[in-house]
């Protein structure tokens, strides 16, 4: 599953908890965090109650998705994050795992 399930995310982010902690009952449950959770410092760490249930859950954390690091330096020269927002909509296969 590839997902950010905590409901700090918001809706998505609560379905995507309760899936995971559904899907362990019956399958092998893998989890890759996309790059959206790990961006935000402080939606991590208010997320980091579900990530811990999560893993108590047997489910197992494959990795996260990352994007080029250069990126993150045209946010810091521009000052704002919608270039990198909106890079991986329109350039999909740009976020590694």
């Amino acid at each position: 599953m590839v997902s950010s399930p905590s409901p700090i995310t918001g809706g998505g982010g609560l379905r995507a908890l309760r899936s995971l902690r559904e899907y362990i009952k019956y399958f092998k449950t893998s989890l890759i965090i996309p790059w959206g959770l790990w961006d935000d410092k402080e939606t991590l760490r208010s997320s980091i109650t579900y990530l811990r249930e999560i893993k108590s859950l047997n489910v197992k954390f494959t990795g996260f998705s990352q994007l080029p690091g250069i990126l993150y330096k045209v946010r810091r020269v521009l000052g704002s994050s919608i270039f990198d927002r909106l890079t991986p909509l329109i350039m999909p296969g740009i976020a590694k795992v």
